[in-house]
C-alpha cells in the first residue's frame, strides 16, 4: 500500500524617512520559508536532531473504526503540547478504492473489514468531534483520501462530489482545519476529474515514494523532477497552493539505495526554489526511523520497513545530515532579511513584506493598502524593472535573478495611479 524568525526587523520608511522598530517574537521558521514534517512519533528525535517540524503526520482509517481514538488523541494532544500542527490522513478507502466499492461496498482483506459509504462517514464525523475535543481551535490539517486517483477511478465524477462534501463536512466540524486534496502524482491529465473537490479544499496535495521493489534506479533519481511536474501541474489546473504530503525514498538495500535515498533528498533541498515557484508551501516526508514491523502486504513490500533517515538500531544513515542541514539553510536563508517595508507617495501608502528571501531565482512579496493595488514591479541592483504577477494566493511574485547581495527593490502601483516604492534592501 503506498499511503501512506527567526527575529524580524521592521522598517518604516515614510516620504523617505527610515525608523527602525524592535525585533518581533521568533517563530519556528523565516517569511517565506517551506513549512517541514514527519511522522508524528519522531518529533522528539527531529528535534534533538536540530530540525523541529512544523508537521507531525498520523493517519486514521477503518481500522481506528475498531481500535479507537485513544491512539491518535494522544498522538493529537502530544503535537499541540509541542507546537507542531498535526497533519491527519483521512485514509478510508485505501486501495481497495474502485467505483464498485464506493457505491456497494467492498470487503478490505488488508484492512480486514467491510468499507462502506456509511463507514466512511462515521470515520468523518468521528474526526471532527475528536478534533473538537483534543485540539482546542488549534491548526489541523487533514489529507482527504491520500491516493483516490487510482487508474480506475480516473473520470469517476460521482467521487468528485463526494470528495467536494467531505472537504466542506471536515471544515464545518472543525473550522480550524486546512483541507487538502490527496492527489497521487500521476496521470495528471485526468485531474480535470477533481474539479470541485479541489474547489472545495484549501489545498493541493501530492506524493512521490520510490523503492527497489516496485522502482528502477532511474525512476528514483527522477523523484524531484517528477514531484516539480506534478506541483506545475496541480496550480496551472486548480491554483491553489500545494502541500507534499508524503515523500519518501527506501534504502532498502543499502548496498545501493542508501546512497540514492541520500541523493534525491539532497535534490530536493538544492532546488526548493523552483518548488516555490510552483506553489509548493510544505514538505513532508514518511519517517525518520525505519519501521522493521511494518506489514509486508503493503504496495512497497520489504522497503517500507526502510524508509526513515535513521535504521530502527538508531543509527543515523547519510541522509538524516542532509535533511536536517536543508531544513535549517530553509529557515535561516529568508529570516537573514525578512524585513517589512512601509513607504508612502502623497495618499497612497503600501507595505511590502518579501516571502522568498534566500532564493536566487524567485522574487515574491506580499502587499498591503488600503487602497487597491493594480501592479507591482521589483528591480535588482538599479536595473530594468520587472512585473510581478499576482499568485492565487495573494502575493506578487516572478522568477527572477537576484544573487546574495544583490540590492532589490519593489513598487507598487494603486488603481489611481499613484506609485509607491520601498528603498533598496540586501537579498
Amino acid at each position: 500500500m503506498n499511503k501512506l524568525a527567526t527575529a524580524f526587523v521592521s522598517l518604516a520608511v515614510l516620504l523617505g524617512a527610515a525608523v527602525l522598530a524592535a525585533p518581533a517574537e521568533a517563530s519556528t521558521a523565516g517569511t517565506g520559508a517551506l513549512k517541514f514534517g514527519m511522522d508524528a512519533q519522531s518529533v522528539s528525535k527531529q528535534s534533538a536532531a536540530g530540525a523541529k517540524p512544523d508537521y507531525g503526520t498520523l493517519w486514521i482509517g477503518p481500522w481506528t473504526l475498531t481500535t479507537g481514538w485513544a491512539g491518535p488523541n494522544a498522538e493529537l494532544l502530544k503535537l499541540k503540547n509541542a507546537g507542531v500542527t498535526p497533519v491527519v490522513h483521512l485514509y478510508y478507502w485505501g486501495d481497495d478504492i474502485s467505483p464498485s466499492c464506493i457505491e456497494s461496498g467492498c470487503w478490505s482483506s488488508l484492512h480486514k473489514t467491510q468499507k462502506t459509504q456509511a463507514g466512511w462517514q462515521k470515520l468523518t464525523d468521528q474526526l471532527g468531534a475528536n478534533l473538537r475535543a483534543t485540539m482546542g481551535g488549534k491548526p489541523v490539517v487533514v489529507i482527504l483520501e491520500t491516493e483516490f486517483n487510482k487508474a480506475n477511478m480516473n473520470g469517476y465524477e460521482t467521487f468528485d462530489g463526494q470528495l467536494a462534501t467531505k472537504a466542506k463536512q471536515v471544515r464545518a466540524a472543525y473550522p480550524a482545519a486546512q483541507v487538502v486534496l490527496g492527489l497521487g502524482n500521476w496521470n495528471s491529465a485526468a485531474w480535470g476529474t477533481w474539479d470541485r473537490a479541489a474547489a472545495a479544499s484549501d489545498m493541493i496535495g501530492l506524493q512521490g515514494m520510490r523503492g527497489s521493489t516496485r522502482d528502477s534506479t532511474t525512476s528514483a533519481y527522477g523523484l524531484y523532477e517528477a514531484t516539480l511536474a506534478g506541483a506545475k501541474a496541480a496550480q496551472t489546473k486548480f491554483g491553489k497552493p500545494v502541500f507534499i504530503t508524503d515523500i519518501a525514498v527506501s534504502s532498502y538495500p543499502t548496498s545501493t539505495w542508501a546512497a540514492i535515498q541520500e541523493s534525491v533528498i539532497k535534490e530536493f533541498f538544492a532546488n526548493l526554489g523552483p518548488l516555490k515557484a510552483a506553489g509548493v508551501r510544505a514538505l513532508v516526508y514518511r519517517a525518520w526511523v525505519d519501521d522493521p514491523t511494518m506489514d509486508l502486504a503493503n504496495y512497497y513490500g520489504t522497503a517500507e520497513r526502510h524508509w526513515g533517515f535513521v535504521t530502527s538500531a538508531g543509527v543515523q544513515k547519510a541522509t538524516a545530515k542532509a535533511w536536517v542541514s536543508g531544513v535549517q539553510k530553509e529557515r535561516a536563508s529568508p529570516a537573514t532579511g525578512g524585513t517589512t517595508a512601509t513607504t508612502t507617495t502623497g495618499t497612497f501608502t503600501a507595505t511590502f513584506t518579501p516571502t522568498s528571501k534566500g532564493n536566487d531565482w524567485w522574487l515574491e512579496t506580499k502587499v498591503s493598502s488600503t487602497q487597491t493595488v493594480t501592479k507591482v514591479d521589483a528591480r535588482v541592483n538599479g536595473g530594468a524593472w520587472t512585473s510581478l504577477p499576482k499568485t492565487s494566493y495573494g502575493t506578487w511574485a516572478k522568477s527572477v535573478h537576484a544573487p546574495d547581495g544583490a540590492k532589490v527593490e519593489f513598487r507598487a502601483t494603486s488603481s489611481t495611479g499613484a506609485v509607491s516604492n520601498v528603498q533598496a534592501f540586501t537579498w
